[in-house]
């Protein structure tokens, strides 16, 4: 009786199922539907006996494969009798070792978990799922994208890389033709995530290229919007509004509520960025009416959170405190740390700001654990060092095919002595000649490879010690803090170390970031005319903050202004090469004066950063250039550095058509002079 309500569950499905959802309120149909599923659920449980005759094995994949069915035909449906389903027929599978049979199991187990946002649970049995060996492509790139989305939206931005770069293996090496477009928006979402937005960009561009080329707009529309937010990351509100209009508009044309509810969630925080309230609460109202009716429970948390940022402008600290703690408990329950994250720290400065520092350090103290947990440096850099074996072993490949060709050269060549003999000496020759000038260029590629571990290893140190050294400074002085037998002038101190260390931190990652893109030429130049007078008044601002310069009780900063200057160049640059050397002039100079200068000329403007400190030897001019060098690695001032600072300057003034050099002289002190064309 048993096996024949099992072998029947198509009819069960097809035509029983679709009406539950009707008549789910009658509990009497909801007791009929428990009784039809309890046996099967017996038959697939209580079978402890394993039969190995075939048929009866035959028989028992048959019923797997029956279970299955169901499971996926009504994976969304909200009770626990498809869940239980699900994981009885995962143990039979087992049972009968039924590799297809198991890989789907855990992967419908964990989708129905998915839908319900129970990412903890979903996330354990993808993983679980991809322990065992996944021979179909399509269902290994089902996994790979979900896995990676969970562990995006929940903060592992590390295992969320990783999985997305394994998944664009797959598509490009065409074993799956699933997720030709999104896996590219997937990344992409990474990467933003990382705040690598070059990279970001280039992913989504391609995204929303292949998208319409397979004739999905309604995706394309939600590509457009993830550039919306591209842009409002990078805080260019008017280029992220117009992305977003394009991305809206498909997606409400497409009913893509969930997308729609993200998207306006962001849009009604421009809007209190450019300080317009009434259209902020617009959005977000419209914010909370797609994510209720696509139950997006995160885009919800989202909403939430926007209406807490309403009230921190408007100071209603309370009305904050309530959004918030909404926030939180459902941010919590989904597991969505970077929300989480976000709300921790409203808190603490709500409650810093109301001198209730005991709350103000507990949220504090929870921000930095999640913070930490997001930007783990050692798994992103594993994830990007996959990037980098799948790049290596592309050119493995390559070099394969040469090798291949080249044996195929070789046998012609062999093929053609025996036939003609007489030439053999005159092609031995040329075969000679060609060999060693392979030889040659591998003894040079091998010189460089050795030449690049070395210098590697050399940049590894510094920079763990630029990085630790600061952050060992902060948590040393934070934790410092909390003591209270301190004095208020010994709190404004180590708020000056705190700050000074942070100052150190920031400089050397941006110097990081910085050389990064220059050596692969991604840094994209973007002019626009402006007053140079602006960008000086900018720094000496900037510089007259610098907790070193304001400990520096002899030491004055100056402007010579000759004029106004309008230059037609790229600003930030500008701003970043002057504000380097100034940083430079206030380390090495420990009293006297700091000048900034500058003269125009007919097709160009010498600027000149001159100070009274300790001065270069003229043998170490030419080094200072050169990356991870200083010209006097011995002094006694100990200023510290990656030793990036200038050569990023001179990168940068080589884009921007210009010329740097140096007058200096020991004890006297340095002037850098940079030569910039005025278009």
């Amino acid at each position: 009786m048993y096996f024949c309500l099992l072998i029947h569950n198509h009819y069960i499905s097809t035509l029983l199922l679709p009406n539950m959802r009707n008549y789910f309120k009658s509990i009497t149909t909801f007791i009929i539907i428990i009784l039809l599923f309890v046996p099967a659920l017996n038959l697939i449980a209580d079978n402890d006996n394993i039969n190995t005759d075939p048929k009866n094995v035959k028989k028992q994949i048959e019923i797997i494969d029956s279970a299955l069915a169901l499971v996926i035909n009504n994976q969304g449906f909200n009770n626990d009798s498809f869940l239980i389903l699900a994981k009885q027929t995962l143990n039979q599978a087992k049972k009968y070792k039924y590799q297809k049979g198991i890989n789907q199991c855990y992967f419908y187990i964990a989708r129905i978990f998915d839908i319900r946002n129970n990412t903890d649970s979903a996330t354990r049995y993808y993983v679980e799922g991809l322990e065992y060996d996944i021979h179909n492509k399509d269902l290994y790139a089902d996994y790979l994208i979900r896995l990676a989305g969970l562990y995006r939206i929940t903060g592992n931005l590390s295992s969320s890389l990783e999985k997305s770069l394994t998944l664009k293996t797959l598509v490009e090496s065409n074993q799956t033709k699933k997720y030709a477009y999104s896996v590219y928006n997937l990344l992409a979402l990474c990467y933003l995530g990382l705040m690598e937005y070059d990279l970001a960009f280039d992913n989504f561009a391609k995204s929303a290229e292949l998208a319409l080329q397979h004739d999905n707009e309604a995706y394309a529309g939600v590509v457009y919007s993830n550039i919306g937010k591209l842009f409002y990351d990078l805080y260019k509100l008017n280029e992220a509004l117009e992305y977003f209009e394009k991305g809206v508009k498909l997606e409400e044309k497409y009913k893509l509520y969930s997308s729609a509810g993200n998207s306006f969630n962001i849009i009604a925080d421009i809007y209190l960025k450019l300080n317009n309230q009434d259209s902020t609460q617009f959005y977000l109202e419209k914010a909370k009416a797609n994510n209720l009716k696509s139950n997006n429970l995160r885009g919800l948390a989202n909403t939430y959170y926007g209406y807490s940022k309403i009230h921190i402008k408007s100071y209603k600290s309370d009305s904050a405190i309530f959004y918030l703690s909404k926030t939180i408990d459902l941010a919590t329950k989904l597991n969505y740390n970077s929300v989480l994250k976000d709300a921790y720290l409203s808190l603490s400065k709500i409650y810093s700001n109301k001198k209730d520092f005991e709350k103000a350090y507990y949220y504090h103290d929870l921000f930095f654990n999640i913070h930490n947990k997001i930007y783990d440096v050692e798994k992103i850099n594993k994830a990007k060092a996959i990037e980098q074996r799948l790049i290596q072993q592309k050119k493995e490949s390559e070099i394969i095919e040469l090798q291949l060709k080249k044996q195929k050269t070789e046998n012609r060549l062999l093929y053609t002595v025996v036939i003609l003999g007489f030439l053999a000496g005159v092609i031995a020759t040329i075969y000679l000649i060609l060999f060693k000038k392979i030889n040659t260029k591998l003894t040079l590629s091998k010189e460089k490879a050795e030449e690049s571990d070395m210098l590697k290893s050399q940049f590894l140190q510094t920079i763990s010690h630029e990085i630790r050294t600061p952050l060992n400074g902060i948590i040393g002085f934070s934790e410092m803090i909390l003591s209270k037998s301190l004095s208020d002038d010994e709190l404004a101190q180590i708020n000056d170390l705190i700050l000074k260390n942070s100052d150190d931190l920031i400089s050397t990652i941006e110097n990081l970031v910085d050389i990064a893109h220059l050596s692969t030429n991604q840094y994209n130049i973007r002019k626009s005319k402006f007053e140079l007078t602006t960008i000086l008044d900018s720094v000496i601002f900037q510089a007259q903050n610098n907790v070193v310069f304001k400990n520096k009780k002899d030491l004055n900063i100056q402007i010579k202004k000759n004029g106004e200057v309008k230059l037609y160049t790229d600003k930030t640059i500008i701003l970043k090469i002057i504000l380097q050397l100034v940083k430079n002039a206030i380390l090495y100079t420990e009293k006297g004066t700091i000048t900034l200068g500058y003269k125009e000329g007919k097709t160009n403007v010498i600027l000149y950063v001159k100070d009274t400190g300790i001065g270069i030897s003229k043998e170490k001019i030419d080094i200072i250039f050169s990356p991870f060098r200083q010209a006097d690695e011995n002094i006694n001032i100990k200023v510290g550095g990656t030793g990036l600072g200038l050569t990023i300057v001179n990168e940068f003034i080589q884009k921007l058509g210009g010329k740097i050099w140096v007058g200096s002289e020991l004890k006297k002190g340095s002037t850098f002079f940079l030569s910039l064309p005025l278009k």
